[in-house]
């Protein structure tokens, strides 16, 4: 019998608890081990000559498909289309050496299938069990794969596969570069059906016709007149018009929609949009929009619901992956949170009101301070007035003079908690914001975030997370995290970024990467060498060294100085330095030293 802390017997190279040993299905142990052979082709199976060709690649067909494709896409093709199809020779020695690693057979079968990728246009047959059923317009040959979200039929998927014997003889592995050709593009289709008959090696020139075809969608003349309303619309009320003519082509493409009236649709679809802030701050009331269209309030209830429902759809479809899409986070809130909130605090003191109503009321409201109705939402106003003070004396200040009239009030303690030197007194204030979040945490709303009340809950989990991580105390921001994405459904915080810190202060490698997106470089260089087994010193000079030119975050690497708490405001965008050397910190110090 194998013991826990025994080899395991699969050859892994792990103990038998951590690998074999583990409660787990094999088909999910065996998508993880096929899962780091694909994560691991790009740092095996290329040299410096082939890392000098990707990268020019890169940017010849960055420059040549700009504007058809967003940047990942196109950078996921030029490598794919090397990889797997010009240079398929690295591709297969790459797999060859796998073969002789990997004991299972299962792996083994996978991995020999995996030698010859190829490119398919198939037609979408049907959607069935979340696989595609496609019939591939070269050969003829009926396939299944992964759906991934796509629920319509029709179109076509054109990129490159894998043959997967997991399912069968006909299923298979899609590649990050799938791309749908939606069924009204079938001019497009059939050009690149002809250029794969006479095939010629140029790659590049397929992806090119989908600027060729880029206008030859074709709608309706019902869906025409529903798009030059929608435009029209926008064009009178000065609104941006290129996000909302997507959505409404989108839309349209992909909807049955039944309707005698053009208006009716585009009423709908003003609406629709509008409930999902693709406005921003700019306010679009219902009745003015079924009064510009001439549609009755029951019409236009019915379509603002297909377009809501199709819209929530795609946003959820765009989070799955659980990682936080806004560029904003940090431990306080978003300026927008403090007029979300006295928006609801105005409608809740109508709650008989109908949606006219409500409208009328927020609509005559708009240009007059809020005026708190007791001593709880004059608290709240002040926490979030001391939110946006400039110096902390101010924010202090504020926040006490809030804790004078509802001492319990989540972000009066929150804010306090920085206020105090002792971690004692900290964690009080800490245990009394969560208290009181909880308290009044309404757990009805599919995604508890859109209710702005529920969000210091939210708030002081995630700032008492990161405390405790920056406090030492891994275990606990683990648990406090874990609880909160339990309790999110959909993190809009990051909080999944600071629990994958977590896991790796604690070793926990695999928890990890189970979370961690492949394409992200640093926690994955980190996550390996801390499975490893790497010195603190080793696993430094690995970071570094997988960007050299990365100075201002290399630098800080080598100084290795305490960042202190998690930032209260940082953007994506601009400080992704500072928030990738604030999540490595805490890991690396657990990391014995080499010296």
């Amino acid at each position: 019998m194998t013991g826990r802390n025994d080899p395991c017997p699969c050859g892994s190279g792990q103990k038998y608890k951590k690998c074999c040993g583990k409660p787990k299905e094999i088909e999910e142990l065996i998508d993880e081990e096929l899962e780091r052979v694909m994560q691991g082709a790009i740092t095996e199976s290329i040299g410096h000559r082939e890392h000098e060709e990707i990268s020019q690649r890169i940017d010849q067909w960055q420059n040549e498909l700009e504007g058809l494709f967003d940047e990942d896409l196109i950078e996921t093709l030029a490598f794919e289309t090397y990889m797997y199809i010009e240079k398929q020779e690295l591709w297969r020695r790459f797999l060859i050496r796998q073969l002789n690693k990997t004991e299972r057979p299962q792996v083994k079968e996978v991995l020999l299938a995996w030698q010859r990728p190829f490119i398919v246009l198939g037609e979408v047959q049907n959607v069935a069990d979340d696989r595609l059923l496609l019939k591939d317009e070269m050969t003829g040959k009926e396939f299944s794969i992964d759906a991934q979200g796509y629920r319509g039929t029709g179109g076509w998927l054109f990129g490159i596969v894998f043959q997967d014997p997991r399912r069968g003889d006909n299923d298979l592995q899609g590649t990050g570069g799938l791309v749908f050709i939606p069924e009204n593009q079938r001019p497009l289709m059939e050009e690149i059906r002809a250029k794969l008959k006479d095939f010629d090696g140029e790659l590049l020139a397929l992806y090119k016709l989908f600027g060729d075809f880029e206008q030859a969608i074709e709608f309706s003349p019902f869906q025409e007149e529903v798009l030059e309303a929608v435009k029209r619309y926008m064009a009178d009320h000065n609104l941006e018009s290129e996000t909302m003519m997507n959505i409404a082509q989108l839309f349209l493409l992909k909807e049955d929609v039944n309707a005698r009236k053009p208006g009716a649709v585009a009423a709908g679809l003003i609406a629709g949009a509008t409930e999902h802030g693709v406005f921003g701050d700019r306010e679009v009331l219902q009745k003015e929009v079924g009064e510009y269209f001439g549609v009755a309030s029951g019409t236009l209830a019915k379509y603002r619901e297909m377009v809501w429902a199709f819209i929530y759809d795609r946003v959820q479809d765009s989070i799955d992956e659980q990682f936080v899409s806004e560029a904003e986070i940090g431990t306080d809130p978003l300026p927008t949170e403090r007029g979300l909130w006295e928006m609801i605090m105005r409608v809740s003191r109508h709650p008989d009101a109908s949606s006219d109503e409500v409208e009328q009321l927020l609509q005559s409201e708009k240009d007059k301070p809020f005026e708190p109705a007791n001593d709880e939402e004059r608290a709240q106003l002040l926490c979030y007035e001391a939110y946006e003070a400039d110096t902390d004396d101010e924010r202090f200040r504020l926040a006490r003079e809030a804790e004078q009239l509802a001492p319990d009030l989540a972000d009066v303690n929150l804010i306090l908690a920085d206020a105090e030197e002792e971690p004692t007194y900290q964690k009080l204030r800490f245990a009394k914001a969560q208290k009181a979040g909880l308290l009044s945490f309404n757990k009805e709303f599919d995604d508890p975030w859109m209710y702005v009340p529920n969000r210091p809950m939210l708030r002081s989990t995630f700032k008492y997370g990161a405390w405790k991580l920056a406090n030492g105390d891994a275990e606990g921001a683990a648990l406090e995290l874990e609880f909160l994405l339990d309790e999110a459904t959909h993190d809009h915080q990051g909080a999944v970024w600071l629990l994958v810190s977590a896991y790796l202060a604690l070793g926990r490698t695999e928890d990890a990467f189970d979370l961690l997106p492949e394409d992200e470089l640093y926690m994955n260089g980190l996550a390996t060498m801390i499975r490893d087994g790497k010195s603190r010193e080793d696993a430094i000079a690995g970071l570094i060294g997988l960007e050299p030119e990365n100075d201002g975050l290399n630098k800080r690497l080598q100084e290795l100085r305490n960042p202190g708490m998690f930032p209260r405001y940082l953007s994506i965008d601009t400080d992704g330095e500072e928030l990738t050397y604030w999540l490595m910190y805490w890991p690396l110090q657990q990391l014995p030293s080499g010296e």
